[in-house]
Formats: structure tokens, sequence, C-alpha cells
């Protein structure tokens, strides 16, 4: 992480900044915190800086993110540490939010996104290297629903 030895210096430095040091434990959840929202990030900006997000766009930074906050789960239910409780029912929070928008993609304009998607250009040569793109974005869908 890019601020840690500044941070360190700083509390090195001046005295009464010790409040903020921070120890190797919280540095750790930091870690996994930038990990975890990078992501996030990047679309967020891809998308606001896309003149018109294409729908293509739009079930693959879906499955990007689902993948991340799953990877990330599945991490953290192998942590035993105190953060990690707050951390997992986040994440889990967040997973349940995104289903929630992914799921308008499912409504009654869902088939136009999904032609949408596979006759996007950009995305064939995804189509080519993971077939079970679709299968998974119309699995989330289904399960979204429930």
């Amino acid at each position: 992480m890019k601020m840690r030895h500044v941070i360190t210096e700083f509390v090195k430095l001046y005295p009464g900044a010790e409040r903020f040091s921070l120890s190797p434990d919280e540095w750790k959840q930091i870690g996994y915190l930038i990990d975890i929202t990078a992501p996030f990030m990047f679309f967020t900006t891809i998308m606001s800086t896309t003149r018109e997000p294409t729908i293509g766009m739009v079930f693959s930074t879906y499955s990007h993110l689902f993948d991340k906050i799953d990877h990330a789960l599945h991490i953290l239910e192998q942590k035993e540490h105190n953060w990690v409780s707050p951390m997992y029912a986040g994440l889990a929070e967040a997973k349940n939010r995104l289903k929630k928008y992914y799921s308008m993609t499912f409504s009654d304009v869902g088939d136009i996104y999904a032609f949408g998607t596979i006759l996007t250009p950009a995305m064939a040569q995804a189509w080519d290297h993971d077939q079970a793109f679709m299968k998974r974005s119309v699995g989330r869908g289904r399960n979204a629903r429930t």
C-alpha cells in the first residue's frame, strides 16, 4: 500500500499522532478493503466516462463484480480475525444489492439485454473464450428473482 510508509513516518515524526498508528492486522484489513473495492471503482469510472455504456458492458461488468465478491467471501470464510465478520456481512449485503440491480436486467426487457449482449461486436471474442458466461448470467438472473 502506497500510504503505509507515509502514515508510519508521520506517526513517528509528530507527537500526538500515535492515535493514527495502525497495527499489522489493521493494515491487512485495509488491504482487503482496497482489493475488494478496486473493481467497483474501476467499473464506476469506466461507466461514467463512457459516453453511452453498451448492453454488453452491463452483463460483463455484473459478471466481474459477482465473481470478485464471491471470491472475497470465499477467502474471508477461511480467516479468523475479529474484523472478518463485519466485513463478510458487508460483502454479503453488497452482493444482495448487486443482485437487486442485476435482477432488473431480467425484467420485461431482459431478453433485449441478453440479445444485445450477444450481438455486441466487442463481446464476440469474449464469447469464444468464455462459453459459460451466459449460463452464469442467466443463472444469476433466475437466482436474483428469488
